[in-house]
């Protein structure tokens, strides 16, 4: 087990000094503080301060969360407020108030600077649409650990979200839609006793279909003209700038009669992607050749049925690899390239709440900043991956000694760790 000096000596890259305080607040240089003819990238400068009183998990020192590393691994250049969405807040019409982020621990980490592009979001709001699968038996922390993160830039009329318990959601950021089941839903003796299916388990495989058909059908409605239509978990993470550079890449070699769906052999954590096309033909057939055939009479998982019946209704499945159903610990550098589209974080959402906060403003760091030092970082607390996205750098007895390395940084679960 580090010791914590030696920890926050590994965390933040310090030069003058050693660590001498219990936690080491970081904040960036604004813009304006920078010398007229410094280069136009963010550099960080160490702040000491008081640690937060204990039992007070919502403290925060002064000033933000850093954009890079340091000076050598800062990757993210200064935009132009101009030339960047913040997060919330592209028009209070639109996209609603920052302050609705209903998790104190992640105020902060979707904020300027090193802001989306306003390009990427103006694409989004005009050709793609979200639908995000959530429930509430958590209370929807799942759900706001990723409206506080990565949702932060994608404008109110393009996402959706499917539950269980709308009134329970109450004035959460999007639209929000009850979730349905239909009649006749059953399971053999057989399945129950293998699986453990039941209703609840159910409905959440349905919520994810019918809010495929959902935003599909408001695009017709409303006449919105989406190229793209993106099903998601509520614990997949996005980076928007590598889907849309995805998008526009598909774009520039035009349209296909035949609908595409595009993911990760159908796993669901890593998203299922659908262009035009494919969202016309799933409008006709998805609840008799789709739901019907594969969770009604014979009941599949979600993913299991859309794998199964994608190329029986006549779209081209394409395995994308920049979309995984594989987590960080996994994935690795690939995380900073820039080019991954969506990983797995469910093992990273794990309780208690204050790790899985921690490790989601960390891939934030990663994913929409490249910063190296929030990288090193997870590779370290970030839960291990099993299965398929087995690695040998992370066995099932690191997960413990993490725990109690977040123990002993968060002082006990009482105070946010930035780094």
């Amino acid at each position: 087990m580090w010791g914590l000096k030696k920890l926050m000596g590994m965390l933040v890259a310090i030069t003058a000094a050693a660590v001498v305080s219990p936690i080491v607040y970081i904040r960036f240089v604004a813009p304006e503080e920078l010398p007229a003819r410094t280069p136009e990238t963010l550099r960080l400068t160490e702040v000491r301060s008081e640690r937060p009183a204990e039992g007070n998990a919502t403290s925060f020192p002064a000033g933000r969360l850093p954009v890079a590393a340091d000076g050598r691994n800062a990757t993210a250049e200064i935009l132009n407020p101009e030339q960047c969405s913040p997060g919330p807040g592209l028009s209070k019409l639109d996209h609603g108030d920052p302050s609705r982020c209903k998790l104190p621990w992640l105020k902060n980490a979707g904020t300027r600077p090193g802001c989306v592009p306003n390009s990427t979001v103006e694409y989004i709001r005009r050709f793609v649409s979200f639908s995000i699968t959530t429930g509430s038996a958590d209370g929807f922390f799942r759900a706001d650990l990723i409206l506080c993160t990565w949702l932060y830039h994608v404008p109110g009329s393009s996402l959706f979200f499917f539950t269980d318990n709308v009134q329970k959601a109450g004035d959460r950021f999007g639209n929000w839609v009850q979730d349905v089941i239909p009649q006749g839903v059953s399971f053999s003796k057989e399945q129950q006793a293998a699986r453990g299916y039941n209703i609840d388990w159910a409905r959440a495989q349905f919520r994810f279909l019918y809010g495929l058909k959902y935003i599909i059908q408001n695009d017709r409605d409303s006449n919105t003209g989406k190229r793209w239509f993106f099903l998601v978990d509520d614990d997949t993470f996005v980076n928007l700038d590598g889907l849309v550079a995805k998008l526009r890449e598909l774009d520039s070699r035009g349209h296909t009669q035949h609908g595409r769906y595009f993911g990760d052999r159908g796993w669901g954590g890593a998203g299922h992607l659908f262009d035009r096309a494919a969202s016309e033909t799933l409008l006709r057939r998805l609840d008799r050749d789709c739901i019907g055939k594969y969770m009604v009479q014979s009941f599949h998982a979600s993913d299991v049925t859309l794998q199964k019946c994608a190329p029986s209704i006549g779209l081209k499945v394409i395995k994308e690899d920049m979309m995984s159903h594989c987590q960080a610990t996994y994935l690795r550098e690939k995380l900073l390239t820039g080019r991954l589209v969506s990983l797995h974080t469910k093992r990273d959402m794990a309780k208690p709440d204050m790790l899985a906060a921690w490790r989601m403003r960390l891939h934030y760091q990663v994913m929409y900043h490249k910063n190296v030092t929030a990288y090193n970082l997870l590779m370290k607390v970030g839960n291990c991956a099993y299965g398929g996205c087995r690695s040998s750098l992370c066995r099932e007895e690191h997960d413990k000694t993490k725990m109690e390395l977040f123990l002993e940084v968060s002082h006990n679960a009482t105070v946010m760790p930035m780094y």
